[in-house]
């Protein structure tokens, strides 16, 4: 029993009783659920946040998920997915019995028939700690599940186990069909018409040419950086209600699942003879006759398709054909919109952008003009019509280009590079790891790239001497984030390889971090070329800050330190940097130990004393030393 119906003569002398109104929510393919707004009656400002709200986890689930695919050794097989699915979800919860008349709904009647109140014996939706008291249990099968899958412990048989293996997997979901996204929906405007066939030949130097594909070749080669695992994936993770398994080989999948079921059984009561007949098993036996407790290497997990044997992420069919049918209901001639609707573009936007390489750059004017709103309108300019264009651009290139989980998962950097730039110029210098293959023409070896400023640039940053200028430092520094990432990748393969790029600027970490910027100025200009240059070259990008007293080799490749620099001086620098990058080979860093200001000198020290050399080149195992000199100040947890 979930809910209980009286009359409100029946309850309107209950001790802390309240009374809110109930909604619905409409859901794709399944019956709308109820939903109670607590918010009404004051419930959710009062209630104490008592629950373990650090439980709810699930908002990186996706990224743990495909880490683990992609973690996975390929010589063990390809990895196998299924999930299971909790009935009923909320209600398998029950509450305090004091806390319920507090939680009361208006229950819906016919005119004229006495008013009727629900109250909850179970977790309602809609009360603020329902969803971290009902992961709090979740977390908790998903962490067992994971503890017996790594303790290698044998599950008994499980009668659920049977039924799923007796079930096929489900045929794969289509992969979205570019004729087909991209035909106007029934619901879209008139005037939106996709590019014709003939739109890809492009004028070019006084001649028409067939404009190629954009972007480069995905890689045939596995990351070095990637380790060879004995054992076979076994993992476990879980969005909410919704558990997602991984296993590779036969065997091992059928301890999997059966490890699963039964860590469910152990946290939600499963059947028993003594249950009414409206009861359920706590695993959604209808999911499980579809097919999703079976295994298979494509599946339909967290709203996106997942193919972990092409090792590809992609819209489903049905996300795809909405991301068309919100681009074609704004036409390029629309000035303005509600804000109620820019909120749900804004929103379905954003979460189709997770595993779309380059799509989180887009969002700088789309979010400006939100935040410019007039009343209740929102103004379309021609900042937010390029982005909207950038997203058809996108949905054209589904079908060609799926999108890799290589792109997505970031891993140990293959370059670490430093960048700066001035008021003259910008510069920087990468390390590239031993593994990253060096183009037509190009060594192993760290590359060093500086750029003057064109004097129309110049003229327009902001001085005291110029407080009208349109250009600021910042800017300048974003310019040179990115002249650094495509420096790396002229002279390196950089396609599905991390790359480490620091800087001394804080708003151009933090706007390098988040991909977008509320304005309308030169950085969202920049970062959409960012998010550009990203699904080109289909590299991993990863930020980091480096303080200036620690950036000396980015320093000395600006133009205002090197333009007066003589062969001899040309020559010092060199070896320098060529200490710096044994230093780095070796796993000790003096750019990096000089952050702490004198913790290179107690490390000299220390080393001078055991007369061993500061790098340690000739010691298989370094951590041993680095743990009992240990100079860096303890911090209390």
């Amino acid at each position: 029993m979930q809910w209980v119906v009286l009359p409100v003569s029946a309850v309107k002398d209950l001790p802390g009783l309240r009374i809110s109104p109930p909604g619905v929510i409409p859901q794709r393919d399944r019956r709308p659920r109820w939903i109670v707004d607590y918010s009404f009656s004051g419930v959710n400002a009062e209630t104490l946040p008592l629950a373990a709200i650090e439980a709810m986890q699930f908002g990186h689930a996706l990224d743990r998920i495909l880490r683990e695919i992609l973690l996975a050794d390929p010589s063990l097989g390809p990895v196998e997915m299924l999930k299971v699915d909790i009935s009923d979800g909320f209600y398998r919860i029950n509450l305090n019995i004091e806390d319920i008349p507090k939680l009361g709904v208006a229950f819906p009647t016919q005119p004229g028939e006495e008013k009727l109140v629900a109250l909850p014996l179970v977790l309602p939706m809609g009360w603020k700690n329902s969803p971290p008291v009902f992961v709090t249990a979740t977390e908790t099968i998903a962490d067992l599940t994971n503890q017996r899958l790594r303790s290698r412990i044998e599950p008994r048989p499980h009668a659920l186990d049977e039924a799923a293996e007796a079930v096929p997997s489900p045929a794969p979901p289509t992969c979205p069909c570019a004729p087909k996204i991209l035909r106007p929906p029934s619901r879209a405007l008139k005037s939106y018409r996709p590019p014709s066939r003939s739109e890809r030949r492009v004028h070019w130097r006084g001649k028409y040419i067939t404009a190629q594909p954009v972007g480069v070749a995905v890689p045939s080669q596995r990351d070095p950086c990637l380790p060879k695992r004995v054992q076979p994936v076994a993992y476990i993770d879980v969005f909410v209600d919704d558990f997602v398994a991984l296993a590779q080989q036969c065997g091992n999948s059928r301890r999997v699942r059966r490890t699963l079921l039964h860590a469910i059984d152990d946290v939600l009561r499963p059947l028993d003879k003594f249950d009414e007949v409206q009861r359920r098993e706590p695993v959604s036996m209808k999911k499980l006759k579809q097919g999703d407790c079976s295994w298979g290497t494509i599946k339909n997990v967290l709203g996106w398709i997942i193919d972990t044997v092409s090792m590809t992420v992609h819209l489903p069919l049905h996300r795809a054909e909405r991301l068309a049918e919100i681009l074609a209901s704004i036409p390029i001639t629309q000035k303005r919109t509600s804000v109620k609707k820019w909120h749900r573009v804004l929103g379905e936007l954003r979460s189709m952008a997770l595993a779309l390489p380059g799509a989180r750059h887009l969002f700088s004017h789309m979010q400006l003009a939100l935040a410019n709103k007039v009343k209740t309108r929102v103004n379309l300019n021609r900042g937010v019509h390029d982005a909207l264009e950038d997203f058809r651009w996108i949905l054209q290139d589904l079908k060609r280009r799926p999108t890799r989980i290589a792109e997505l998962v970031p891993l140990l950097a293959s370059a670490e590079g430093h960048h700066d730039a001035s008021g003259k110029g910008a510069g920087g210098v990468w390390f590239p790891a031993k593994h990253l293959v060096p183009r037509k023409g190009y060594k192993n070896q760290p590359v060093l790239w500086r750029l003057k400023w064109p004097q129309q640039i110049i003229d327009q940053l902001v001085s005291s001497t110029n407080p009208d200028g349109t250009i600021s430092n910042s800017d300048l520094e974003l310019a040179g984030g990115l002249l650094h990432l495509e420096a790396i990748a002229i002279c390196f393969d950089v396609r599905e390889r991390t790359l480490l790029s620091k800087t001394d600027n804080l708003a151009t970490l933090f706007w390098q971090r988040k991909a977008s910027a509320t304005t309308e100025k030169v950085p969202a200009h920049l970062l959409r070329l960012f998010g550009l240059h990203q699904r080109f070259h289909r590299y991993v990008p990863r930020h980091d800050y480096l303080s200036g007293p620690s950036n000396p080799v980015a320093d000395a490749t600006s133009p205002s330190i090197l333009s007066d620099m003589d062969a001899e001086q040309r020559d010092s620098f060199l070896r320098d940097l060529r200490t710096a990058k044994e230093a780095i080979t070796a796993g000790v860093s003096v750019g990096r130990s000089k952050a702490a200001g004198s913790v290179w000198e107690i490390w000299q020290n220390y080393c001078s004393e055991l007369g061993i050399d500061p790098f340690l080149e000739a010691i298989q195992d370094k951590v041993p030393i680095l743990q009992v000199c240990s100079p860096w100040p303890s911090h209390p947890r």
